[in-house]
């Protein structure tokens, strides 16, 4: 119908979580995950074939019921899903249902992806992957996998802040008077002669 056809699944969402290091120099992480698909047998039908489809007999087919509850001598109506269909409002016979999906609409994939995270990505950076999410019965589109990137701001003697690196050392006051050289190993793995 015309209505499913403009609704998406939900989006999903997953941290890696990256060390001060990987952030300065960029790191290709590879994400493992399993993806619900829609059944390739019976088209996120369920059944064996549509015709094995019914409207829901308890509901009508709206997946709702109107309740009636005498409280004294008042009478309170209420709406709740309906327990036959749990609120779908189509109903399969069991022994129609898909043989590859057990009537779930749905099957799972062992999915891989690589993400690359770039340099000097922020705690935060959130990487898109169109259409990667789970798919959802009555809804046309899949969502987008959300890849957030939680990392450490502190890595040995450096520290983060916005975009610059500091790094603390201690010198005597002898060497802060008088010249003096030292030597340091960068994030990347250079040496650094201050």
């Amino acid at each position: 119908t015309q209505q499913t056809q403009k609704f998406k699944s939900p989006d999903k969402k997953i941290t890696i979580n990256l060390s001060l290091i990987d952030v300065y120099k960029g790191k290709s992480v590879p994400i493992d995950f399993n993806k619900i698909l829609c059944c390739d047998k019976c088209n996120g039908s369920g059944a064996v074939s549509k015709e094995f489809i019914h409207n829901c007999k308890t509901c009508n087919g709206q997946g709702k019921v109107v309740k009636m509850i005498q409280m004294g001598p008042m009478i309170q109506q209420s709406i709740q899903h309906c327990g036959n269909c749990k609120g779908k409002g189509k109903m399969i016979d069991p022994s129609k249902y898909c043989s590859k999906c057990n009537g779930n609409k749905t099957m799972k994939l062992k999915k891989h992806l690589d993400c690359y995270v770039r340099p000097g990505s922020i705690p935060g950076t959130t990487i898109t992957f169109k259409g990667e999410s789970d798919w959802v019965p009555d809804c046309s589109d899949c969502g987008d996998l959300l890849i957030s990137v939680n990392c450490k701001n502190e890595e040995s003697c450096f520290r983060r802040e916005g975009n610059n690196l500091i790094m603390k050392k201690s010198i005597s006051l002898l060497e802060s008077l008088t010249k003096t050289i030292f030597y340091f190993k960068h994030l990347d793995g250079r040496v650094i002669r201050i």
